[in-house]
């Protein structure tokens, strides 16, 4: 695997993971600690994935 697929794939787990959060099952920062991730990766990471789902919150919001 490549360096490109290990990120891929580390940033699809935390997809996964983050719907716990937005389901209010757990905390951002309980899930930080639980991934193991800096401050900076872990808003990265939330940064792409609220990008990609950014249909989803618009819907919500109206």
């Amino acid at each position: 695997m490549t360096m490109d697929g290990r990120q891929q794939s580390k940033e699809r787990n935390f997809s996964e993971a983050y719907q716990r959060v937005t389901a209010g099952e757990i905390s951002q920062a309980e899930l930080k600690r639980e991934l193991g991730l800096s401050h900076t990766t872990f808003y990265r990471y939330r940064k792409k994935y609220f990008e990609k789902n950014a249909e989803i919150f618009q819907s919500q919001r109206k």
